[in-house]
């Protein structure tokens, strides 16, 4: 496993944090018929497939692009910010995963 998601998966397990979507993210989960608990499971235990940490304007928190299978099958992208919380900004199925990932 590379450097980023080694460091994803250790942010998320070092402490526990809630878990909260945002408006966007509730909207798209809904349209997808997802489940928080899916997320959650996606997250802890889908197979990471790429990992980027983007910049964030806001001081202490980390933002990550995440590509995962998930633990039903389906490619998934999700977009989280995590500080005190984890919040997930977006997520949306994809058809694949990008070659190479």
């Amino acid at each position: 496993m590379d450097d980023a998601r080694d460091q994803f998966r250790n942010v998320l397990v070092r402490q526990k944090r809630q878990l909260v979507l945002t408006h966007h993210a509730q909207m798209r989960a809904s349209e997808r018929e997802l489940e928080n608990r899916l997320i959650q499971t996606d997250l802890l235990t889908g197979e990471m497939k790429s990992v980027e940490e983007q910049a964030s304007e806001i001081a202490g928190e980390r933002v990550f692009d995440i590509h995962v299978i998930g633990t039903d099958g389906q490619p998934m992208r999700y977009v989280l910010a995590i500080n005190n919380l984890i919040r997930v900004i977006t997520l949306m199925k994809v058809s694949r995963i990008k070659p190479g990932d």
